[in-house]
């Protein structure tokens, strides 16, 4: 019974963050859709949301992503440790491992 639970906790693990996103880029449609309020909480009309502000967000999220893309694909060795590029032995054991 606990691989059972197990399973849901992974798959729970997994789909959230795809179910966050979803979720997100729904507000940020119907915030672009309908307006905010205005930010200085005058009556009347409130700040419209406009192709330039999707362009923006869209230019802000592409170039997070290209940085982010760059750090893992040519810097991804800065968020090793050291140990990950010692020549492998296999006859010592790691320091780490104490024998009980």
């Amino acid at each position: 019974m606990r691989g059972v639970s197990l399973v849901r906790f992974f798959s729970l693990h997994f789909i959230l963050p795809f179910f966050l996103v979803v979720l997100v880029g729904a507000h940020v449609f119907v915030l672009h859709l309908v307006h905010s309020n205005s930010p200085l909480h005058l009556k009347g009309e409130g700040v419209k949301f406009s192709s330039f502000f999707l362009l923006k967000d869209f230019l802000r999220v592409s170039f997070w992503f290209i940085v982010l893309r760059f750090v893992l694909f040519f810097f991804s060795y800065v968020f090793l440790e050291k140990e990950m590029f010692e020549v492998a032995n296999p006859l010592m054991s790691p320091e780490h491992i104490v024998p009980e």
